[in-house]
């Protein structure tokens, strides 16, 4: 069984300890440096959407656009 090592999303730091369960029991870690709660969702943060291309997504959705006709 392969141990995957989890990093706050927030400082970067790799202090995390495991602390409960979300309401869909989704695993909760606390950062021991920062002290802040996330959850680990095993995406990496390069593959997420930035806010600004959910906006142009959403604005050429509403605006009649198609991924076709952009490129």
């Amino acid at each position: 069984m392969r141990t995957r090592k989890v990093k706050c999303p927030f400082c970067h730091n790799d202090n995390v300890v495991k602390n409960g369960n979300s309401a869909n029991d989704k695993q909760i870690y606390r950062c021991t440096d920062c002290s802040k709660r996330f959850l680990h969702t095993g995406q990496v943060a390069g593959h997420r959407k930035t806010a600004e291309q959910i906006s142009a997504a959403v604005r050429m959705y509403y605006g009649g656009t198609s991924y076709k006709q952009t490129s």
